[in-house]
């Protein structure tokens, strides 16, 4: 049964306008329902005697002490989307038990799980827009899956809470209480926003995307989706030698080991779209150093902002990458900046996107933050899953070894596709990773081996020839035996053998009226066209040269 609206008026803390990225996320939630797209998951398993009813009144705790936790967004019918705290909201916690199944059974059951509870999405205008389930496997070992929408917090904010409530759990299990500080309110953050200079952003971003034209789009005609809804993820781990030679190239750079994954994705995008300026979309913190407390703030502070790369064949890799690395310390300046703002601002319509392909680097250690609070209980098999609305999102990380996790909508690109693509980013890192001072025309995509088949083996298309023979007899020959047949293909056409013939006699007939014949020449000036093809062999058969 609904409240009464009193008593639901009771119940609101707060309300306030949506950061820039919620803006983004809303639009793309509202469009695609049940797709998934901006549905986190934390999935982790954890070791030895656990007290459910202390954890599930840690995460309750946790809840109630972070105001950005109990947010619902509010006001679609009326054209203007709102952030809405309500008091007091009741934390959806569900505990399962699937001791009486196998292993496999389990794992294709969580599978399941994960899978129905991303399409299952949440309400926007119902808090709290997560759900937390707590599954007895067996002996001491539980898994913990928690759900949320990425409308609430960023990937830093999610070790921060998974922090305090491993925290909390202690201190109830030992019968305390959590000896937690206040916690700054997400809304301090939306207010910092509210105080920015649009007018300076808005002048800025008319400056450097002047030109632009457009999503910088990969020229993989040969990629093929399921064309399903649906999303992919393959992953690439360096060897630690590998990465550390990488993390040494940076720095004797002096750019960071993100800004070098950057702009091999930069050079990637160049080499196969033919294009040589690119635009990417690059994920920033958003948290302002100015605003006391940032770090500790829980909410979603991040924004995905354009990035813009020219390709100069002769620069230097690291006078390049440093270049990359200037521009973006500058539109740090301006990551408040909505994106929908920014396109309009880059004379870009509604319907079109600045960016396809969305460059992330975490720096975030999710493990190793809950690791230092787990206290009683050891804590494995840590991970954060999202889906994100872009084809296709790089997202890298450095610890011991650089991994990157390349996920794809798998509706417009396959598992093979993204597989060469992370083979062609790896060569391209480990590359500009060898010398600083190659050329970015010296960086090769494809091996020696690949190379050889490209040049010669696909080349190797030598074909008897019959001798004393023109090329225009044997089309005649074909047209007789198999008028029927295509021969070529335009645009916008096509012709058979038959057809081809046919138009070529008649050209040529036309062009013997006019006096051409042997030892005249014939010019043709045609773009490449089955119609340039009719002249050519018209001009054969009347027996003169073009």
């Amino acid at each position: 049964m609904n409240k009464p609206a009193s008593e639901k008026a009771q119940n609101i803390e707060a309300v306030y306008p949506l950061s820039p990225l919620q803006q983004g996320m809303i639009f793309h939630s509202l469009f695609a329902p049940g797709s998934g797209v901006y549905i986190e998951q934390l999935n982790c398993r954890f070791h030895g005697e656990l007290d459910v009813e202390a954890f599930r009144r840690a995460c309750q705790a946790v809840v109630d002490r972070h105001a950005v936790l109990r947010t619902a967004f509010v006001g679609e019918s009326q054209g203007e989307l709102m952030q809405v705290v309500v008091k007091r909201v009741k934390l959806p916690f569900e505990l399962l038990d699937w001791r009486g199944l196998s292993e496999p059974e389990q794992q294709s059951r969580l599978e399941e799980l994960q899978q129905a509870d991303r399409a299952e999405g949440f309400k926007l205008a119902r808090a709290p827009l997560m759900r937390l389930r707590l599954i007895r496997l067996g002996g001491e070992l539980h898994h913990f899956v928690w759900s949320h929408h990425h409308l609430l917090l960023d990937g830093w904010s999610v070790p921060l809470v998974m922090r305090e409530v491993l925290g909390g759990y202690e201190a109830f299990r030992r019968g305390g209480e959590p000896g937690w500080v206040p916690a700054r309110p997400f809304r301090d953050y939306i207010a910092w926003l509210q105080r920015q200079d649009a007018g300076a952003a808005r002048a800025y971003w008319e400056r450097t995307l002047e030109g632009v034209g457009g999503a910088t789009r990969l020229g993989l005609g040969a990629a093929q989706g399921t064309g399903r809804a649906g999303a992919g993820e393959r992953r690439l781990r360096l060897a630690p030698e590998e990465s550390e030679q990488v993390r040494r190239a940076a720095q004797a750079m002096q750019v960071t080991v993100n800004t070098l994954v950057q702009g091999a994705w930069a050079l990637l995008l160049s080499r196969l779209s033919g294009e040589r300026e690119v635009v990417y979309g690059v994920t920033v913190s958003g948290r302002p150093a100015e605003l006391e407390g940032v770090a500790e703030m829980v909410g979603l502070f991040i924004n995905s902002l354009p990035a813009r790369a020219r390709i100069e064949p002769g620069a230097e890799v690291g006078a390049w990458l440093r270049g990359i690395q200037d521009r973006q310390a500058e539109s740090r300046q301006y990551e408040y900046s909505p994106l929908a703002e920014v396109q309009k601002w880059a004379g870009l319509g509604g319907g079109e996107r600045l960016f396809e392909s969305l460059v992330v680097f975490e720096n975030y250690p999710v493990e190793s933050l809950m690791g230092e609070q787990a206290g009683s209980l050891k804590i494995d098999g840590v991970q954060l899953t999202e889906h994100t609305n872009y084809p296709l999102t790089v997202v890298a990380e450095l610890r011991e070894r650089l991994v990157v996790r390349l996920k794809y909508d798998a509706s417009q690109y396959d598992e093979a596709t993204a597989d060469t693509l992370l083979d062609y980013l790896s060569r391209i890192i480990m590359q500009m990773a060898a010398r600083a001072g190659r050329k970015l025309a010296d960086i090769e995509l494809l091996t020696e081996a690949e190379r050889r088949k490209v040049l010669v083996e696909w080349n190797a298309t030598d074909a008897a020839y019959p001798r004393g023979r023109w090329i225009h007899q044997l089309i005649a020959e074909q047209a007789a035996l198999r008028p029927h047949s295509v021969a070529l293909v335009g645009d916008s056409s096509r012709l058979t053998y038959g057809e081809l013939d046919r138009r070529a006699n008649r050209l040529a007939r036309y062009l013997l009226s006019l006096g051409a014949g042997p030892e005249s020449r014939v010019g043709i000036l045609m773009h490449r066209s089955p119609e340039m093809v009719v002249s050519l062999l018209a001009v054969m058969k009347a027996g003169a040269a073009y």
